[in-house]
């Protein structure tokens, strides 16, 4: 899968914007405590932020940036950055960010790599470049239709939404290097705790012989992440409220076909919904669908049994060809 579809010309954008680009996509990378300071010599703006570090041993430690935001409408030379090092040099920092649009130049490189040799800063420096700008611009894709509406499409959105699932499932797989064993196909409920209301002594009934190892609790823990983080992509590609439960479902007279059935959370175990739901699927049966032919997804039907404001939706996903029924 390809992010980019084609370049991006920033320079369109006035150098304030540009610099609040910056500031957005700090943000949505996962910088925290962002704040703007008075810049420099070119009457821009800097910013300073915080990150989070975990070392091999597990201790945090939060780590300080200054970040130099600058686009021009060619390359960027030493004497334009020079003031940023001595500034950064300065202040207690531990990295420097060049946010810089397009690029530095050549020269520049070479300039900064003369300068390190030297000067041995007590910070390291970072650069996002044009090419680093624009991978993260079509990876917030709410952040390129705020700033470049015309270069936001439809596929792009979508493509974020799938290398955002991609990258849940390469995150998990890295965090996992076992597979729960569960010999005696003990249900995930049995492995829970749970603490009565009311002031009452804790119940301990579950999991009495503590026969769930370290290492099958770290499994469970990173796929519950894991599913977490899929449900949250999956809810905005159907803009459909946060607390909504995601339950894929079987239709007994129908095993080629798979349903996702979106509930409102509160409402998760009522008897209504099973009933409602068992209506829905008699809709879907009596339904005169090309797509169901064609093996596609064929639409979604929808009803309300929890009042107005809640409504549930169920998708059938059709894997294999299957003729409507004719029945009445």
């Amino acid at each position: 899968m390809t992010a980019r579809t084609h370049d991006l010309d920033l320079t369109v954008l006035e150098p304030k914007q540009f610099e609040e680009l910056v500031y957005d996509l700090m943000r949505a990378e996962g910088f925290q405590n962002l704040e703007w300071r008075d810049g420099g010599a070119d009457g821009g703006r800097d910013i300073t932020a915080n990150t989070e570090e975990t070392d091999g041993s597990g201790f945090q430690e939060t780590r300080t940036w200054f970040c130099d935001a600058k686009r021009y409408s060619e390359g960027i030379s030493f004497d334009d950055i020079h003031s940023t090092l001595a500034e950064a040099t300065a202040h207690p920092v531990d990295y420097l960010l060049f946010a810089v649009w397009p690029h530095l130049t050549p020269p520049c490189k070479d300039a900064l790599d003369s300068w390190i040799e030297g000067s041995k800063p007590h910070f390291r420096i970072r650069r996002w470049e044009k090419k680093h700008i624009e991978e993260i611009l079509f990876k917030h894709t709410d952040i390129l239709k705020k700033y470049m509406p015309n270069a936001w499409s439809q596929s792009l959105e979508m493509d974020a939404y799938l290398r955002e699932a991609t990258t849940v499932f390469r995150d998990f797989q890295s965090r996992v290097s076992v597979v729960w064993k569960n010999p005696d196909a003990r249900p995930f409920t049995d492995l829970l705790r749970f603490t009565p209301r009311g002031g009452q002594e804790p119940v301990n009934a579950i999991d009495k012989t503590q026969s769930v190892t370290d290492t099958e609790r770290t499994f469970l823990t990173a796929l519950l992440d894991a599913r977490s983080s899929l449900d949250a992509v999956l809810a905005t590609a159907l803009n459909v409220p946060e607390s909504t439960v995601f339950m894929p479902g079987q239709w007994s007279d129908h095993p080629g076909v798979k349903l996702l059935i979106l509930i409102p959370q509160a409402h998760l175990a009522s008897v209504e919904f099973r009933d409602a739901l068992g209506r829905v699927l008699g809709l879907f049966e009596r339904a005169e669908n090309e797509g169901a032919e064609r093996g596609v997804l064929t639409g979604a039907s929808s009803w309300v049994p929890f009042g107005d404001t809640d409504r549930v939706l169920v998708y059938a996903l059709f894997t294999n060809r299957m003729s409507a029924s004719t029945e009445d």
